[in-house]
């Protein structure tokens, strides 16, 4: 479960890092600050609040879906799981 975790928060570290990396260059690009005024809903093109918050709601995702395998794993018998083998 660790070990899923640990993925899940180096994967989302690097594509929050890469996709706020990318997002600054579209903006340094666009002319004009075109995006700049056309956001929807009023969330800034660079809302750490909203990568915040899609980093919380990935991480608990990648938290019940590592429970749920484990705690399967942990209620088996391993004697008989090697028997159906």
């Amino acid at each position: 479960m660790v070990e899923s975790l640990l993925l899940a928060l180096i994967g989302g570290a690097l594509g929050a890092g890469l996709g706020v990396g990318l997002a600054r260059a579209i903006l340094s690009i666009v002319p004009g600050g075109i995006l700049r005024r056309t956001t929807p809903y009023g969330v800034a093109a660079l809302d750490y609040f909203v990568i915040l918050a899609v980093g919380l709601i990935r991480f608990g995702t990648a938290l019940f879906a590592s429970y749920w395998p484990a705690r399967r794993a942990a209620l088996t018998d391993p004697v008989a799981a090697l028997r159906t083998q």
